[in-house]
């Protein structure tokens, strides 16, 4: 590997630079759909919608089984809770089948 130190560092900084503007733009999306979600689901009774929410933002793709062990809900509700969110567009599905699904937030 040859070439010039000082070319190779300033590209390098000038990647890790856009790759960090990149991860705060995601960031701020997924805190600004948290908010939209808090105000979509607020008539939905108890707290697991919020809870949900904040699994979402702290693991930006999960299934039920994921969103059942972080949260402590039971597995049926998670699956109803994945589902009523993506009908409010909350959330979608990215695998596209009907077992073993994953979910993400509709940043």
């Amino acid at each position: 590997m040859g070439g010039d130190a000082d070319e190779f560092l300033r590209t390098w900084c000038g990647a890790v630079a856009t790759g960090c503007e990149e991860g705060f733009r995601t960031v701020r999306r997924l805190m600004n759909w948290a908010d939209q979600a808090r105000q979509a689901t607020a008539r939905i009774k108890g707290g697991n919608a919020a809870l949900a929410i904040d699994a979402l933002v702290a693991h930006p793709v999960l299934s039920a089984m994921a969103l059942e062990s972080t949260t402590g809900l039971s597995r049926d509700t998670a699956e109803r809770l994945l589902v009523r969110l993506k009908g409010l567009g909350l959330i979608r599905e990215v695998t596209g089948g009907k077992r073993f699904r994953l979910w993400t937030a509709a940043v």
